[in-house]
C-alpha cells in the first residue's frame, strides 16, 4: 500500500480513514496495533502485561483472519488456534 499511496500520504491518512482504505481493499488489519501503536516484538518484550496484550493483539484482527487462526475457535474446527 505504500508503494500506491506513498509513505508520507499515508502518515497524513486519520486512522479510522487509513483502517477504511484497508477494509476497502480487502486487506487484513489489526485494530490493536492502530490504536496502540505495539507490535508484536514490543508485546514479547513486556513480560509483565503480556498475556492481557497478547490476548487484545490476537483479539484486534478482523474477522476473517481471527478465524484463520483460530482466536475464537470452538473445540473441533480445523484452523490454527491460538485461543487459550
Amino acid at each position: 500500500m505504500k508503494a500506491d499511496i506513498g509513505e508520507d500520504a499515508i502518515a497524513d491518512i486519520d486512522k479510522e480513514d487509513f483502517i477504511d482504505l484497508i477494509r476497502d481493499r480487502g486487506q487484513g488489519y489489526n485494530v490493536y496495533i492502530f490504536e496502540h501503536g505495539k507490535t508484536l516484538k514490543d508485546i514479547y518484550a513486556n513480560d509483565k502485561s503480556f498475556d492481557i496484550d497478547f490476548d487484545a493483539y490476537l483479539h484486534g484482527f478482523d474477522g476473517e483472519i481471527k478465524d484463520l487462526l483460530g482466536v475464537d475457535a470452538s473445540e473441533g474446527e480445523k484452523f490454527r488456534c491460538f485461543s487459550r
